[in-house]
């Protein structure tokens, strides 16, 4: 596969339900997806591991408190969360200030860049934006620029992304009116698609494709 230029920077982050991390901390239930590597994902033996797993155990320890973690589908993370079936999700969540309107977010623990990737035999493998990274928050001239250059090149093609992330809003966004919009339950079924051809590139966090 080959990784493309655009870089879109997010922070991850702990989150919480309602407006304060205030309370007994003794007991802990943590919920992450299981299904993004480096950060969270499932091992051949159906044991959940990843960077944040480690984090959550060494965390839970200095805390000395007894941490439970669990395995929840993506897009039903945050109503989970909210109906109080765990305590906090760690699982490569990026923060936005749509997120931050109903859950409370930590200090980040980590800042990824987002890449978009295609097979090296594809057309568009040889796309550069110019740019080495594109701040979404406040677009300037040049990014703008980059972005629509990033729409004619990609115009009529199939682009997939897991859904309800940052990615699939930059997507839509961006590039919704001139590319057809493939969501995912997972990134690993969305793997499964651009490896069998059935999408032309794929949108993630360039943690997931080193």
């Amino acid at each position: 596969m080959k990784k493309l230029s655009l870089v879109l920077m997010t922070l991850v982050a702990t989150m919480f339900a309602g407006q304060s991390i205030a309370g007994d901390w003794s007991k802990i239930r943590i919920a992450t997806e299981g299904a993004y590597a480096p950060w969270n994902f499932t091992d051949s033996s159906g044991k959940l591991v990843g960077f944040e797993l480690d984090l959550a155990a060494d965390l839970c320890k200095r805390m000395k408190a007894e941490c439970e973690i669990v395995g929840q589908a993506w897009d039903g993370i945050i109503p989970a969360l909210q109906a109080g079936k765990y305590d906090a999700i760690m699982a490569g969540m990026s923060i936005t200030d749509k997120r931050k309107k109903v859950i409370t977010f930590s200090r980040n623990y980590a800042a990824t860049p987002a890449r978009f990737v295609v097979s090296e035999k594809s057309a568009m493998a040889n796309f550069k934006t110019g740019l080495d990274a594109m701040n979404l928050t406040e677009v300037d001239a040049n990014e703008k620029a980059a972005i629509n250059d990033i729409v004619a090149t990609f115009k009529g093609e199939t682009v997939g992304v897991e859904t309800a992330t940052t990615h699939e809003n930059f997507l839509r966004e961006y590039l919704g009116d001139d590319v057809t919009i493939r969501t995912y339950d997972t990134q690993e079924n969305l793997d499964l698609d651009l490896q069998a051809g059935r999408v032309d590139t794929a949108l993630a966090s360039m943690s997931y494709w080193v």
